[in-house]
This record gives structure tokens, sequence and C-alpha cells, in this order.
């Protein structure tokens, strides 16, 4: 038997039947869950301009961090 590991996407991860089912016993909005990463993900860019803190991968941050969570009016 085969086995392999692929690490999902944050968008992904919490689209994920599995993930769902276990966040909803949980209680867990996945909305929110996704906004406090994307709000965390902006910090730790804006973090990358303090000289004395280590600098992320820009490549795991998105560029507008609240582009997904916006709603047109």
């Amino acid at each position: 038997m085969a086995s392999y590991s692929k690490a999902l996407t944050i968008d992904q991860l919490l689209n994920d039947p599995m993930t769902l089912a276990v966040m909803r016993a949980d209680r867990v909005d996945p909305a929110s869950l996704k906004a406090l990463l994307v709000l965390t993900a902006a910090r730790l860019r804006d973090a990358d301009d303090h000289p004395t803190l280590p600098r992320t991968d820009p490549a795991f941050l998105p560029r507008d961090p609240l582009a997904a969570t916006r709603k047109a009016v």
C-alpha cells in the first residue's frame, strides 16, 4: 500500500469535509477562523517591517489579507 503526504492550503483545509465536521462539532465558525488566520497573516507581514523580528516567507501571506472576507455591496 502506497502512502504519501500532501500539505493542504488553508483554503483547502477549511473546505475539507472532515475538517468542517470537526469544526461543526466543536462549534467553530469557519468564516471567523478564516478571518482570524487572514488577520494573523497580515500582522506577520507587518512584523516583517520590524528590524528585530524574524522575516516570514511572503509566499504564505496574501497581498490583501481581507480580500477573501469582503463582500461586494
